[in-house]
């Protein structure tokens, strides 16, 4: 399994790929605004007995992403390996700037600035 964080537009969504046969599915919701600065915060959330299997992203302190327990991601899988950036994957007729500032990781909510 592996997951991601991504756009679809303007919109903020998750992305999860299991393993074959199964396909790609995606969340998502939100509005990211061009030319203005958002603290974007994301949880996957693999813990307990049952499973949580819970993922969420919020835009400025408001939950624009929620993928439920039902949505069936498997947010428990052992991690090994965590990525941070940003790859554009299609041709693109006019360039995208984009700019990161501040980024944590930890087990406990981070506020906003």
């Amino acid at each position: 399994v592996t997951m991601n964080m991504g756009g679809g537009g303007a919109k903020m969504q998750l992305n999860y790929h299991p393993p074959a046969p199964l396909v790609e599915q995606s969340v998502q919701g939100g509005t990211m605004t061009a030319g203005t600065w958002h603290c974007v915060q994301w949880q996957y959330d693999g813990s307990g007995s049952p499973v949580a299997d819970q993922g969420r992203v919020w835009v400025d302190s408001v939950q624009a992403v929620n993928v439920p327990q039902t949505q069936g991601w498997n947010f428990a899988t052992p991690w090994d390996t965590f990525d941070f950036g940003f790859t554009h994957y299609q041709s693109l007729v006019n360039s995208v700037d984009v700019y990161l500032d501040e980024f944590a990781l930890d087990g406990a909510m981070i506020p906003c600035p």
